[in-house]
């Protein structure tokens, strides 16, 4: 991520192309969640280099392989955020900022008590929406919770 939000994608983009093993082994090395975070860092990756159909690849292939995991408590609220991203992948001018604030107050997204990672994915999807530089964006977000 630290690539991605210094707009070094080539450099991102080689660290995913390093990684030789198979989401199946890093699964059992890793684990599911690890799994997940990776593929969803690579699917914004991919969107972010103009790559629309490999990130809509992605994107379904993340929804197909975590039905469990998107249905333990602390993922509860994520199927809504991937398949609005889906739909953000396939007609940018679809999704509005109100359906991510919607989500978000439903989730409490954007709180102390959550995980800095759900806020960075929160936080640079409605920077995309709101067609702002994501890791300003971020800062920001950061800024006002005081994390």
């Amino acid at each position: 991520t630290y690539y991605s939000y210094n707009k070094e994608y080539k450099k991102a983009n080689r660290f995913f192309i390093q990684m030789h093993h198979s989401d199946g082994w890093y699964k059992k090395t890793m684990g599911q969640e690890w799994v997940f975070k990776k593929n969803s860092i690579e699917m914004l990756l991919q969107l972010e280099m103009g790559k629309d159909d490999i990130a809509l690849n992605r994107i379904n292939s993340i929804i197909k392989n975590n039905t469990e995991l998107v249905e333990l408590p602390q993922y509860k609220d994520i199927i809504y955020f991937l398949k609005l991203f889906k739909k953000y992948i396939e007609d940018p001018t679809t999704v509005q900022e109100k359906n991510l604030l919607t989500i978000s107050k439903k989730s409490n997204v954007v709180s102390v008590d959550n995980e800095i990672k759900k806020t960075a994915f929160y936080s640079w999807f409605l920077a995309k929406v709101k067609q702002q530089d994501p890791y300003e964006f971020l800062l920001k977000t950061i800024k006002e919770i005081k994390i």
